[in-house]
C-alpha cells in the first residue's frame, strides 16, 4: 500500500488529512447511511471495518459485512471469467440495500418519462 499513497501524495504528511483518509475526520455525524462491505483477505479490510465502527460511533447508520475467504476485488471478478458465487451474492446483496434504501418508487422500464 505504500506504493500507491507514493504516487497518489505529494507528501506523507497528506495522509493524515481527512480528504485524503475520511478517518482522519473529526466530525462524521452528517454523513449518509452507508453500506461498508469488506473482504477477509483485503489490505484494506481494516481500515473499511474502522470507518464503519467510526460512523456508527457518530450515530450514522451503518451496515457492515465482511466475506470470508474473499480478496479485494472479489466483488468486481463476479462480471468476469473469475467470477465466483459470493462475488454474484455480493453483487446481489449490495444492489438490494441501495434499492430497499434509496429508491422511492419502483422503476417501470416501459415508463419512458
Amino acid at each position: 500500500m505504500e506504493w500507491y499513497w507514493k504516487q497518489y501524495l505529494q507528501d506523507p504528511a497528506q495522509g493524515k488529512d481527512p480528504l485524503v483518509s475520511v478517518l482522519h475526520a473529526n466530525d462524521l455525524t452528517k454523513l449518509p447511511p452507508a453500506l461498508m462491505v469488506t473482504a477477509e483477505f483485503d489490505v484494506l479490510r481494516d481500515q473499511g471495518k474502522a470507518y464503519a465502527d467510526k460512523l456508527k460511533a457518530a450515530g450514522v447508520s451503518v451496515q457492515y459485512k465482511c466475506y470470508p475467504g474473499q480478496i479485494h476485488s472479489f466483488m468486481g471478478f463476479a462480471v468476469t471469467q473469475y467470477s465466483t458465487d459470493v462475488g454474484f451474492q455480493a453483487l446481489a446483496e449490495v444492489g438490494q440495500q441501495v434499492q430497499e434504501h434509496y429508491s422511492t418508487k419502483q422503476l417501470d422500464w416501459k415508463d419512458k418519462k
